[in-house]
């Protein structure tokens, strides 16, 4: 007999509602991304660790500014998680030369059109 507890079940065909969920916070993706670069501190060499970063980033900022818009601006994230985000994301950006093609045209573009005339 199946588990009426089990939010788990059919999870290999469609995963969506276990991990609708079981979504993480944001501070805990946070926390995922402290991890992550803490525990290789030249992640940033590492072309599948840069892509992790750069798409849970990514989604993490959409789902922060849903959250900020839904909340009149306001947003339940620690100021030292916002800091870590953002000296990550200058990493990220600075270290740019390290990615792969793949990362530079999803992430970097065209720089010359990010430039002020």
């Amino acid at each position: 007999m199946r588990d009426p507890k089990n939010t788990f079940g059919n999870f290999f065909n469609d995963p969506r509602p276990a991990m609708e969920k079981h979504k993480p916070t944001p501070g805990q993706v946070v926390e995922f991304l402290m991890v992550l670069t803490s525990q290789d501190p030249e992640w940033y060499k590492d072309q599948s660790k840069r892509m992790i970063l750069l798409l849970t980033m990514e989604k993490l900022a959409n789902e922060i500014k849903q959250e900020a818009e839904a909340n009149d601006g306001k947003v339940d994230l620690p100021v030292h998680a916002a800091a870590f985000l953002m000296v990550l994301g200058d990493l990220a950006y600075a270290t740019r030369h390290l990615g792969s093609k793949e990362e530079n045209e999803k992430f970097h573009g065209n720089e010359d059109e990010d430039s002020e005339d």
